[in-house]
């Protein structure tokens, strides 16, 4: 926060703050014997701070080659945070656990473009046995059971969207 109110300060333009992240309830950690508990806590700051999906990317590479495969609540802890930097594209407003289900609210600014409702239906149709897609008050949402390997859906739709919502801005 004080970074963005400098760099304001320093080119006179306004900068947006990021929207706040809502912690998905993974089982994602660094187990005890993965790294010592001061570079247990450098690499939970490196992920958190991670600016966008080619830097978690790198991050996690080189995390493989100093510490070796990824255990697989380490590889969660990528998972969490590549689903987090998706969630904070214009796109999206919102993501809820409510019970056994994760409900994507999507933005008015993407609910809002015209014929967008048809090519998410079309683009997810082959997942409709495992989503509920919704559109209520001009705001689209889609409902996702966590069972099985609900976090692959997850990323898969959250993709398709924002693949959706760039091609969008270029039919304006």
């Amino acid at each position: 926060m004080l970074n963005e109110v400098m760099i304001e300060k320093k080119t006179g333009q306004k900068i947006e703050p990021p929207k706040p992240v809502k912690l998905l309830h993974l089982d994602a950690y660094i187990p005890g014997e993965y790294s010592s508990e001061e570079e247990k806590i450098e690499l939970y700051q490196k992920i958190e701070n991670v600016k966008n999906e080619n830097e978690l990317i790198e991050l996690r590479k080189e995390v493989r080659d100093i510490y070796g495969k990824l255990p697989d609540s380490v590889a969660l802890l990528f998972r969490k945070r590549n689903i987090d930097l998706i969630l904070e594209k214009d796109c999206f407003d919102d993501i809820e656990e409510i019970g056994e289900y994760l409900k994507i609210t999507l933005s008015k600014k993407f609910s809002s473009i015209n014929g967008i409702g048809n090519k998410l239906f079309d683009a997810l149709k082959g997942m409709l046995d495992k989503i509920n897609v919704s559109y209520i008050s001009h705001i689209l949402s889609i409902k996702i059971k966590k069972e099985g390997d609900y976090l692959t859906y997850l990323e898969a739709i959250t993709d398709i969207i924002s693949t959706l919502y760039e091609e969008a801005k270029k039919w304006d």
